[in-house]
Order: C-alpha cells, then sequence, then structure tokens
C-alpha cells in the first residue's frame, strides 16, 4: 500500500483544511470518520494515518489477500468497514469492483460474476439479502472469501455459509470491529466456525484483547463476563466534537468497547451483549441482546428498546402481537404490562445494514399509553 501522504504533500493538504477551518490539524490525523450511531448518536472518530495502515495490513494478513484477488464492494465508503476492504485489497495491490446499487439490486449477481471478484464482505443484514436472491445456487467461480461484521450474524447462518464456502473451496470469516479501533479487532478462523458459529474468535494480528470488571480490575477466569478492551496500533487518536478536537494530538491507547463478552479456555472470545442495552424493571436486569437472541431461536427477527419501566419489541414475522408479546414477557422474567410488541413491514435500519434501535427508542420515550398509535404512524404496519 503506497504510505499515506508525508512531508510537502501532506503539509499542503493541512493548510488547506486550517484554512477552511481555522484550525491547524494534528499531522498525525490521516481520516475523520462517523460512528454508526446503533445505540445513540453518531460521534466523530479521529483515526492516524498509522491506524489506517496497520489495520489493512492486518486485516490482509488473516485473509491471506493477494494481487489477483477483487473486492465486491457493496458497502458504503464511509462506513469503517466497507473502507477496510478497499484500504486492505489496496494494501497488496489487488483490486475492487465498485457496486453502484444495493445486493438486491437486479442483476447483482451477474454484475459479481461478471467483475469476476474473489471476496464479498457483507453486514448481517447483507446475507438475509443473498438468500432473498439465490445466492448460493449462483454460478461464481472465481469467489473464494465472504466475510461478516457489523453486527452478530445467527450461529445458523454462521455454519449456513462457512459449509457452503468450504464445499466451493473457499472461506468464511466471523469478524468483529469498531471505528473506534480503525474497524478491525478480531476475527474467527474458518475452520472453528462449525463448532464456534457463536463467537467473534481471536485478536487480529498486531492487537490485544483482554476482559474488566464492573470494579475496573482485568478478568481472567475462562467464561468470566466482562467489558471487552482492545489495545494495538489501530485505536483512535480520540473523538471529535469540534474543529478544535482536530489539532489535538492522540488521546487514547485502550479502547473500552462498551460490549460485554466472555473468553473461554482456548481464548476464545464471544459477545454477551451492550453495557447501555440494559433495563432494569421491578429489580430485573433485562439484557436486550439476550431478549432478540431467544426470540430468534423461535424465529422471531425482532429489535428491542426500553428504560427502566418498560420495553418495546419490534418484529416483522408474520405472528400476533400479543403471542410475541407474552413470549418476551417470558423470556424477560416480566409481566405483560411491561412490554410491547409491535409487528412492522421491515425494522428501521441505518446506512450500514445495523438495526436503528435509537430511532425505535424516540419513539418509546413519553409516548405513556399512546405508544402503539405512535409506533403506526411512524411506521408502516402490516395487516
Amino acid at each position: 500500500m503506497r504510505p499515506l501522504p508525508e512531508g510537502g504533500q501532506a503539509a499542503s493538504q493541512h493548510c488547506c483544511l486550517r484554512a477552511a477551518l481555522g484550525v491547524r490539524p494534528h499531522p498525525d490525523l490521516a481520516l475523520l470518520l462517523q460512528t454508526s450511531g446503533s445505540t445513540g448518536q453518531g460521534k466523530g472518530v479521529r483515526l492516524s494515518g498509522q491506524a489506517l495502515e496497520a489495520n489493512a495490513a492486518a486485516i490482509a494478513e488473516y485473509l491471506e489477500l493477494a494481487q489477483d484477488d477483487r473486492a465486491a464492494l457493496a458497502l458504503p465508503l464511509y462506513y469503517s468497514y466497507g473502507l477496510s476492504v478497499l484500504t486492505s485489497h489496496l494494501a497488496v495491490g489487488a483490486s475492487a469492483w465498485l457496486h453502484p446499487c444495493s445486493v438486491r439490486t437486479l442483476g447483482f449477481l451477474e454484475g459479481l460474476a461478471e467483475a469476476r471478484c474473489t471476496s464479498l464482505a457483507g453486514v448481517p443484514h447483507t446475507y438475509d439479502l443473498l438468500e432473498g436472491i439465490g445466492f448460493r445456487e449462483a454460478s461464481l467461480p472465481d469467489l473464494r472469501l465472504t466475510t461478516v461484521a457489523g453486527g452478530r450474524l445467527s450461529p445458523h447462518m454462521v455454519r449456513l455459509y462457512a459449509r457452503h464456502m468450504k464445499e466451493r473451496d473457499g472461506r468464511f470469516f466471523v469478524m468483529y470491529g469498531q471505528t473506534e479501533a480503525t474497524a478491525r479487532i478480531a476475527y474467527l478462523p474458518p475452520h472453528l466456525a462449525d463448532t464456534h458459529a457463536d463467537a467473534i474468535g481471536r485478536a487480529i494480528f498486531g492487537g490485544r484483547m483482554s476482559l474488566r470488571g464492573p470494579d475496573g480490575h482485568p478478568l481472567d477466569q475462562p467464561k468470566a463476563k466482562g467489558e471487552l478492551i482492545y489495545e494495538g496500533p489501530k485505536v483512535m487518536m480520540g473523538y471529535a466534537e469540534g474543529r478544535e478536537d482536530l489539532s489535538r494530538p492522540a488521546e487514547v491507547t485502550e479502547l473500552a468497547t462498551g460490549d460485554l463478552a466472555r473468553r473461554d479456555r482456548e481464548g476464545i472470545y464471544r459477545i454477551a451483549g451492550r453495557l447501555r442495552r440494559m433495563s432494569k424493571i421491578g429489580g430485573h436486569r433485562i439484557g436486550h441482546d439476550a431478549v432478540e437472541a431467544a426470540l430468534a431461536t423461535r424465529g422471531i427477527t425482532a429489535a428491542m428498546v426500553g428504560d427502566d419501566r418498560r420495553f418495546l419489541v419490534a418484529f416483522t414475522c408474520p405472528r400476533p402481537d400479543d403471542e410475541v408479546a407474552a413470549l418476551a414477557a417470558s423470556i424477560s422474567g416480566l409481566t405483560l404490562r411491561h412490554v410491547t410488541a409491535l409487528r412492522l413491514v421491515e425494522l428501521p435500519r441505518l446506512a450500514s445494514g445495523k438495526i436503528d434501535h435509537a430511532a425505535l427508542r424516540a419513539r418509546l420515550q413519553d409516548r405513556g399509553p399512546d405508544l402503539v398509535r405512535a409506533f403506526r404512524d411512524c411506521f408502516a404496519l402490516c395487516g
């Protein structure tokens, strides 16, 4: 990969920014990306040139990318995952096919084949769309690598695609990352996908993961649950909330991800929920991710939001509202007066494909008895 601009070229670019913004950007600052904001308002993330190069090199190494590879770039470049697909391929002199539309656009599979793409990256929602267009039945002789990140893909789908890629002499990678870590933190080696389909795997090269308890101390016991901490050269310089922050040096040496995780005796990590995606109702601590996962095992794709008084389960399958509400109440150990279920045509999503929990939560606040009517007004409701 060609090094990022240095000397006169970099200085010239920074002078232009200084003139436009009225501040002198820090010389290490190479990129400002917006977080997805799936659980709240997005933030500006300051990334250094070193972080971008280290991230691209590490991804290229564990994916074993080569110069003859060609990525199908179906993710937006302003999304850290999509950008990392491009930079990791450029790092080894490979190429990319820039797909102009959605995966479900007519002719996507034909274009994938004609471009002779060797790799395809997607978020979990991408794989739902691929199932709908017959991806696994398509003739794609050059495709030898598929990856998923940006959210949790169900263990069933992980096994399905891992076996599919193995049958076609290819590989399927489950990956985990955050914009604050320049996109990539961990990956699951393909040979473990069948036996560890619910895992994110191990830290990528050059980084280190650990767990921290509520008291701030490290957790070393197998299967103990704590906040996932990441250290390495790919950690962001810090956040940017205003133009003056662009001139600040690196202020972060480790990343507290906000995700709860467990580590088994083999050193394999599994995400167990989000610190902030919790409700405490009637003395019960309810993990939103846990309820969503339990509903998924019963064939119900749902998104849950809530506070410490009540929660809403928005879902898309053709099941009665009261049935899903009763099921969610049983899973969470609450009574029905704390639970509202609502069937939607589709769940609201961000441009990255993640569920827009913030949009759902905004509608939940201050609605009281008008909650269901408000959702009917704001989202197209089935039936």
